[in-house]
């Protein structure tokens, strides 16, 4: 051990001969080679690699991925007083304005910019204009400046962008004639939009766009308008009741809605959706009998639909209304059926799903919502008798999973009902 010990020692400390004949086997590798290695790193370690030589002084600067994130860049070991916090995000501008000056005019693919704290406007916009004049592929950006930030026209117009993730005080206003030919992934996280119109006319640009991410802010009420021939999933979260929803959408595979319902949702040509998600927000109970006639016409707009999931508040709604006009699921063959006061809204589901082979059950608690007197109804819609499974639904179902199991007697009640 003793040897072992002295052996690696004498290879830590060289001497002056072995040292000359040391060769720096990266250094040498190409520049695509090492910028590919770079582009994994954030970019301000990438940039700190140019301390340890002359090779490595500018090759920081063809790296196509930058990183910014002005909180983690601004970051000090020292004390955190205003002057100094002020001092470092007013920096971080002419940092930015540098890093375009070094590069020229290196193509970008992927940028990334958050910017939460004393956001400035005006080299927000300087950064969106250099990588768009770059060709950037995937634009990320996370701004809240004092006022919501407008995009240079250009955005709208940009032909090289595959994905664009929108998130803050960011305003939607494109022009009637936006044109991302190539954009196939869009998210907008809490953005304003500047009319009624501007999702819609922004969409209407996106000629190949794929993947469509939603959420809207809970202060504002909202006209959303999604009418994309080529969209393909779609995940939506609305926190607002005030909101018109209109989707149209014909290659539409996978469909995730949660939040408030409203009476104005028009769900038009979803024939070839497969998967959907359906989980409605409910804080007290009273809100379900508001809800439950149009979580019904809801899920009535999804009947081909292949597999499906019902959250708990979904499933609480659909119990007064949806043995009223229920929709046959002919294509059902999974259904996720989240339940916590009562179980027997899925008899409802089990009668209109003859085709189903996969049954998830998944109990949860109701703890969350708000019981009064005039709420009393519902625990007592409790039904102490078995479920009644369809005949032909015994005979196709090959698969029944009860998650969170209680050992309450209407859960052996349940899965007796399945034996």
């Amino acid at each position: 051990m003793a040897c072992l010990v002295e052996s690696t020692s004498k290879r830590q400390k060289p001497s002056d001969s072995e040292e000359s004949n040391l060769v720096d086997r990266i250094s040498n590798l190409p520049d695509s080679f090492l910028c590919h290695i770079l582009s994994f790193l954030p970019t301000k370690e990438s940039v700190a690699t140019s301390i340890l030589s002359s090779r490595w002084k500018l090759l920081w600067t063809l790296v196509p991925n930058l990183d910014f994130d002005v909180d983690k860049l601004t970051k000090t070991s020292t004390s955190s007083s205003s002057d100094q916090l002020n001092q470092c995000h007013f920096s971080f501008g002419h940092i930015l304005s540098r890093v375009w000056a070094l590069r020229n005019v290196n193509s970008v693919h992927k940028f990334i910019l958050k910017w939460s704290t004393d956001c400035d406007s005006i080299h927000a916009d300087s950064c969106v204009r250099a990588v768009i004049a770059r060709g950037v592929e995937q634009l990320y950006l996370d701004l809240n400046p004092k006022q919501p930030f407008e995009f240079p026209r250009s955005l709208y117009f940009c032909k090289t962008l595959v994905v664009l993730n929108l998130e803050g005080e960011l305003l939607i206003n494109p022009p009637c004639a936006s044109s991302l030919p190539s954009l196939k992934t869009l998210r907008l996280i809490c953005v304003t939009y500047a009319n009624d119109d501007s999702l819609c006319t922004l969409l209407s640009g996106c000629l190949v766009l794929q993947n469509l991410f939603v959420i809207v802010k809970w202060e504002i009420e909202y006209e959303l308008k999604i009418i994309v021939p080529t969209l393909k999933r779609l995940h939506i979260h609305i926190s607002v009741q005030d909101y018109i929803l209109e989707i149209n959408a014909p290659s539409l595979e996978y469909f995730y809605f949660r939040g408030e319902m409203s009476s104005l949702i028009l769900l038009e040509n979803l024939s070839n959706l497969v998967e959907a998600v359906v989980d409605i927000g409910v804080e007290e109970l009273h809100y379900m009998k508001k809800f439950g006639i149009w979580v019904c016409d809801f899920i009535r707009a999804l009947y081909k639909v292949k597999s499906l999931h019902l959250y708990e508040d979904t499933t609480q709604c659909l119990i007064n209304y949806f043995h009223i006009h229920p929709p046959m699921f002919h294509n059902l063959a999974c259904l996720n059926f989240r339940y916590c006061c009562n179980w027997h809204a899925l008899q409802f589901v089990l009668e209109r799903t003859p085709n189903l082979k996969v049954l998830v059950f998944e109990r949860r608690s109701c703890s969350h919502y708000e019981t009064s007197d005039s709420d009393s109804d519902y625990e007592e819609i409790r039904i102490d008798k078995p479920l009644n499974v369809p005949k032909c639904l015994s005979s196709q179902l090959t698969t029944f999973h009860y998650k969170g199991f209680g050992w309450a007697e209407d859960e052996f009640k349940c899965e007796a009902s399945f034996a």
